[in-house]
């Protein structure tokens, strides 16, 4: 489905509601390692793809706030710490 949403939001250039998408499936997920996959693809967007670090930022330490797999959580606190870094 990823990928998919992925090939669709480049064709459309609509990475904004590609990254909404994952917000809001990650607002409703019931798994909290489900919802740091989908905040931490929803955070990549933000960053990589529109450029809003702020947005990318806030849903990295979303991440990190979950009940969550340390993988996922180390994942979020390296791209903070990057995206943190290049604010300076």
């Amino acid at each position: 489905v990823q990928d998919g949403m992925r090939q669709l939001a480049e064709r459309t250039r609509r990475y904004d509601r590609y990254a909404s998408a994952f917000v809001e499936a990650a607002n409703v997920s019931e798994r909290p390692a489900d919802a740091a996959a989908l905040l931490l693809e929803a955070a990549r967007a933000h960053a990589d793809l529109l450029g809003a670090h702020a947005e990318a930022i806030a849903l990295y330490r979303r991440v990190l706030e979950l009940d969550a797999h340390a993988d996922a959580k180390l994942r979020a606190a390296r791209r903070l710490a990057k995206l943190l870094d290049g604010a300076d």
